[in-house]
């Protein structure tokens, strides 16, 4: 479509630019006019280093970023030209159709007026492109913060990089709109930037409301500083006035953040059980199973579900067997969007109950027939706790690892990897008083072993090797994992070891704002720090000759992958009475399965042991090709742990089906 011609408009008197000084920059401004933008930039790179601050070159330039949809830095280098000659009309007139198209009607109305006044400068109009808008055009067609609204259209559409790029450009616009920034911080914690998020939130540090607050906490805390969040996450709660629904969002979020931020965990669960109170309503009665003997397992992914978790639901769901179990997901966004990859193939079902409310979301569970809903993402989805509330499931159970009230309200158990990681050591309720289902790890009798495929005549796991020179010691964690403590005994290690490596799996690491914090955390010993990028937990531990497990658990992966990869694990035995609630997958796991010499008093006595390893170099190798003959892939697989989560499932719902269920319910939630 050929653009229509650029309209006349009178020539300033007061000012004409020498048509000789703009001639070098026809050929850029020419390409720009086809929508040629790479050769145009080519053009231009040579003349902008040679004269940073000529004005038609900055002119060209800021329409080059127009071209390339960058209002700001269009905004920017033209605003350095008309501040350098104020009196040509030609730069104020491209500057206020450029504030025009970002939406800002004031800057917008006081440029056009002043080059309507000036009039232009027909030397400069040569490189202007037909197609790019006068200011008439340009205020006639104005909206309210375009970019903006593009941001929301294009998260709604599921794209958030896009969405991520127009607001940073918004901002550059309008660096006091806060309700942008907000959206920023969120949609940077939702892609896991956790860096990036913790800086946009320093934005939102004029703020006092409590929606503010919370999120500055969050990304906060999202980015391993934990003292910092916990204070603000208080502050934010505290707010007076707020409304129902917004305090609960509030109190919510805080306690999902308080997992790894309150060392108390009878503290934690005390607020979760004031928070379940206050806010979840009478539980219902659980539907009778019917007899079919196919299950219908929900499983609740929506929200702020940690990547480890994902990871193990998935790769669970999969391995399931369809003939009697159907997996039906229940998430934010549709299957096909890049945060839910992780998922493909492994749900029958996916339904998106984004924008979806807590009580929508218990008929649509109880519409789908589930058996059984699993909650992997607890008060990281607070319309999903609520949904369990309601829920007339017969059994509602909560992942691992995740905090829980006293009682276990709303749920009806809490899913444990073994014995060893139910607190106070009870099968039937446990120091919480919530009923545990158990699945999953535990040690491979001597018996067994010989029958395991790949694993006769103890060949099992990766091929034996010597360790180089310096053992690899490495460690998974998460930039919330980072803790001081954490960091410090890394350090202490790579200090104390000759040629040690420290390898941290990247996990976000390589954002500079945590790559800056990760080396000040590790102080000297910096040097001896490596980044490993990789998305395979497996592929992380075939790099390692110890693996260290970080001292504020999650999940039960960093083991569990170190394990199957024949790797030795050291960590620090949980301290204080309630430490099994949140550490069962480390140090209890490992003494279950045997392996309890790798499980350290303290900081110090890990530090020791591994330098005793770099030291005894046949004692390491004996250790490690102990663990590769015990080859725990059998184990420690999917089908295996898929099997063993069913027949679970089936058991408690044997034992506690139909009226008993409801009666159940009632009287332990009443």
């Amino acid at each position: 479509m050929t653009p229509s011609p650029r309209p006349q408009y009178p020539v300033a008197s007061t000012r004409f630019s020498d048509p000789a000084s703009i001639q070098d920059l026809i050929p850029a401004a020419r390409a720009l006019a086809r929508g040629e933008t790479d050769t145009a930039l080519t053009a231009l790179e040579v003349l902008a280093t040679q004269r940073p601050d000529h004005p038609p070159t900055l002119l060209l330039l800021g329409l080059l970023a127009w071209r390339s949809d960058d209002l700001a830095d269009a905004i920017a280098l033209v605003r350095r030209a008309h501040d350098a000659e104020p009196e040509n009309g030609s730069y104020a007139e491209v500057l206020a159709s450029l504030y025009a198209l970002a939406g800002d009607l004031n800057e917008s109305l006081f440029l056009g007026k002043l080059a309507t006044g000036m009039g232009l400068d027909a030397t400069l109009q040569d490189l202007v492109p037909p197609d790019f808008p006068t200011f008439g055009q340009a205020f006639l067609a104005i909206e309210e913060r375009p970019l903006a609204t593009a941001a929301r259209n294009a998260a709604a559409r599921d794209r958030p990089e896009q969405a991520i790029r127009y607001l940073r450009d918004h901002l550059k616009l309008f660096p006091r709109d806060l309700e942008a920034q907000g959206d920023l911080v969120r949609l940077l914690l939702t892609e896991e930037r956790f860096g990036e998020a913790a800086a946009a939130a320093e934005g939102l540090a004029g703020r006092r409301d409590a929606a503010a607050l919370s999120l500055i906490a969050q990304a906060r805390c999202a980015a391993g500083e934990h003292a910092i969040a916990a204070g603000t996450h208080d502050g934010a709660v505290m707010v007076p006035g707020l409304d129902p629904l917004a305090a609960c969002q509030v109190a919510a979020h805080r306690l999902s953040d308080l997992w790894w931020c309150e060392p108390d965990t009878a503290a934690l669960a005390r607020a979760c059980g004031d928070w379940v109170a206050a806010y979840c309503p009478p539980p219902v009665a659980a539907r009778r199973r019917p007899s079919a003997e196919r299950l219908t397992i929900g499983f609740l992914v929506a929200g702020e579900v940690r990547p480890d978790i994902r990871s193990a639901v998935a790769q669970i769901c999969r391995a399931f067997n369809r003939q009697t179990v159907r997996p039906i997901a229940f998430g934010y966004g549709p299957a096909t969007h890049p945060r839910n990859s992780v998922y493909r193939g492994a749900f029958e079902l996916w339904r998106d109950v984004r924008q979806v409310d807590g009580a929508t979301m218990a008929r649509i569970f109880s519409g789908e027939g589930l058996d059984v809903v699993i909650d992997t993402a607890g008060f990281g989805c607070v319309d999903g706790v609520l949904a369990v509330a309601q829920s007339d499931a017969p059994l509602r159970l909560l992942w691992p690892q995740l905090p829980v009230a006293p009682d276990g309200r709303p749920y009806d158990a809490r899913l444990a990897a073994g014995e060893a990681d139910v607190p106070g050591g009870s099968m039937t309720g446990g120091a919480a008083g919530l009923s545990v289902l158990t699945f999953g790890l535990s040690d491979v009798p001597a018996s067994r072993q010989a029958a395991m495929p790949g694993v006769a005549d103890g060949q099992g796991g990766d091929p034996q090797s010597d360790p180089g020179p310096g053992l690899v010691f490495g460690c998974d964690m998460r930039p919330g994992q980072a803790t001081r403590e954490m960091l410090s005994m890394l350090a202490a290690i790579a200090m104390a070891v000759p040629d040690a490596t420290i390898a941290i799996r990247d996990n976000g690491f390589s954002e500079p704002a945590l790559t800056e914090r990760l080396l000040q955390g590790f102080g000297d010993a910096a040097a001896a720090v490596t980044l490993v990028k990789t998305d395979s937990a497996d592929d992380f531990c075939r790099y390692l000759d110890v693996a260290v497990a970080p001292t504020l658990p999650a999940s039960a992966q960093p083991v569990v992958a170190a394990l199957v990869a024949g790797c030795p694990v050291l960590t620090v035995a949980p301290e204080g009475p309630e430490a099994g609630l949140r550490d069962g997958s480390y140090a209890a796991l490992l003494t279950a399965m045997g392996l309890g010499a790798l499980v350290c008093d303290g900081p110090a006595q890990l530090i020791r042991r591994a330098a005793e390893l770099a030291l005894d170099r046949d004692g390491f190798v004996q250790l490690r090709d102990g663990l590769r003959a015990r080859d725990r892939r059998r184990d420690l697989s999917a089908s295996v742990l898929a099997d063993r989560l069913e027949q679970a499932i089936r058991g408690r719902l044997t034992a506690s089906g139909g009226d008993a269920a409801a009666t159940q319910r009632g009287v332990a939630h009443g």
